[in-house]
């Protein structure tokens, strides 16, 4: 979500992601899906937070960031490559994993919840 190389992001599922164009794209597709039920969480895995969270402070987002220096969950759903995005569904099951970003996968993404709302 964030100028950090190293953030997941967890939505209704899981997700992971870095830098500021997709922060906006994100944030959009939350506001759009959250009264449906859709859960976002990103995670910050930086050694060191500050630099994020004088981001956020910057650029606020309404979703929660939460911040795991131990990479304890990048571990538990196995992330090798920054960003990653993974997309979880009600059942705690992972549905979705993408590595890397494109412009574009904003588009997969909502798909995907879409998907995973109507079940």
């Amino acid at each position: 979500v964030l100028k950090a190389k190293q953030s997941l992001e967890l939505s209704y599922g899981v997700a992971v992601w870095d830098g500021e164009p997709k922060a906006g794209e994100i944030e959009a597709l939350y506001q759009r899906y959250n009264k449906l039920g859709f859960k976002l969480l990103a995670v910050n895995v930086e050694n060191n937070p500050d630099g994020v969270k004088k981001w956020l402070a910057e650029t606020p987002v309404s979703f929660p960031v939460l911040f795991d220096t131990k990479s304890e969950v990048s571990k538990l759903y196995k992330v090798e490559t920054m960003p990653t995005t993974v997309i979880v569904a009600k059942d705690g099951t992972m549905r979705y994993l993408h590595h890397g970003y494109q412009a574009g996968y904003e588009n997969d993404y909502q798909t995907e919840v879409r998907t995973l709302l109507r079940e």
